[in-house]
């Protein structure tokens, strides 16, 4: 999800993207872009977020649904990318300047992909591991405590205003493989948690993030004169988990039955597949569709 300020409540987009290497290439694309301010640049959030009743937040830690990708924020320590990267021997990652990086005292943002989406419970075991490796490494090592809240909100790549600052850097191949989470929750938490350890990986994403999905569009299928807005808000909240456009269809069309006039829902699956294939590596506005 993407926030146009560090203070936003509501998105102004949803970044969709159907695998890893689509989104890197758009982290790779937005690192070029020259802006006069950090201020005039927008944020990303690996968590989606849901609001829920009983509670008062929009984009607090309980309104997070589930999560994608770790992102890391370092302010200059002595853990340099490559030093970092050395640290995950096994993970892909990317690392990319901030607006504020100079030569002198480089600050960047490490991006690791995932296999799936993920629990906040998930990511805390994750973020726990990553700082002990942290603090094994190096006193000053400069990553941000702050940002291991599974809420945090990380600016998108940009040039550095010091040229002398910008670094993009992917390390990939050999060994280096997404992060898979199921392996990192069994490894490093003690008592894993009863379900997630349990859960075959082709289920994981239906239960983690398609069940809360389901129950919110179904709450409004039914409010008149809105069907076609909430049919396409409830797709466009699935593919935001990373489903596929097979079980998207699927899904679809089974949820449609819930609906004001199903028939009406099942008819508007093609053109949302197709909306997601012409705008889901930048972006969809479910009010342009």
């Amino acid at each position: 999800m993407q926030f146009p300020s560090i203070t936003a409540k509501n998105p102004e987009d949803y970044i969709l993207y159907e695998s890893n290497r689509e989104f890197i290439e758009f982290l790779m694309h937005q690192s070029q872009r020259t802006i006069p301010d950090r201020a005039d640049n927008s944020l990303i959030s690996p968590a989606y977020f849901n609001a829920k009743e009983g509670v008062n937040t929009q984009r607090g830690l309980k309104n997070v649904e589930f999560l994608r990708g770790i992102w890391l924020d370092n302010d200059g320590g002595d853990l340099e990318p490559e030093k970092l990267a050395k640290l995950f021997p096994g993970l892909e990652m990317v690392i990319f300047n901030t607006f504020s990086s100079t030569r002198a005292k480089p600050r960047y943002r490490a991006y690791i992909p995932t296999t799936t989406v993920f629990s906040v419970q998930t990511h805390n075991t994750i973020m726990n591991e990553f700082w002990s490796r942290f603090e094994s490494a190096s006193a000053d090592h400069g990553f941000d405590p702050r940002k291991k809240n599974a809420a945090s909100l990380f600016y998108l790549p940009c040039q550095a205003a010091d040229l002398s600052g910008n670094i993009f850097l992917e390390f990939k191949g050999g060994k280096r493989k997404p992060l898979e989470p199921r392996e990192w929750i069994q490894k490093y938490h003690r008592k894993p948690p009863e379900a997630e350890p349990s859960i075959p990986a082709t289920d994981w994403l239906m239960d983690i993030a398609i069940k809360p999905i389901k129950e919110e569009w179904r709450k409004v299928a039914n409010i008149p004169g809105a069907g076609n807005d909430n049919f396409f808000e409830f797709a466009l909240k699935l593919r935001s988990a990373g489903m596929d456009d097979a079980n998207l269809k699927l899904i679809l069309h089974q949820e449609a039955a819930y609906a004001r006039n199903p028939e009406d829902r099942r008819r508007q699956i093609p053109s949302i597949i197709q909306s997601f294939k012409n705008y889901g590596k930048v972006g969809v506005d479910p009010k342009a569709a």
